[in-house]
């Protein structure tokens, strides 16, 4: 998946727990986002200023608010 994901890669491996995500800047791969998504089951909020990839900004969100 490359560099870019690295913290993607991380966050998804390490915190399946994690309900708040906030990525300021982050420049992750849609794959990267999927990496969280797929991974982080009770994600329930986020704050994604300034993600480079709307598409990935788009997945995120829809996703969140799929879990209300």
């Amino acid at each position: 998946m490359g560099r870019r994901n690295d913290e993607a890669l991380a966050i998804g491996k390490y915190l399946h727990a994690l309900h708040h995500l906030q990525l300021i800047g982050n420049n992750m791969a849609n794959e990267g986002l999927r990496a969280i998504l797929d991974s982080c089951p009770h994600l329930i909020s986020d704050d994604v200023a300034n993600v480079q990839i709307c598409q990935a900004r788009s997945s995120l969100e829809q996703h969140t608010s799929s879990t209300d």
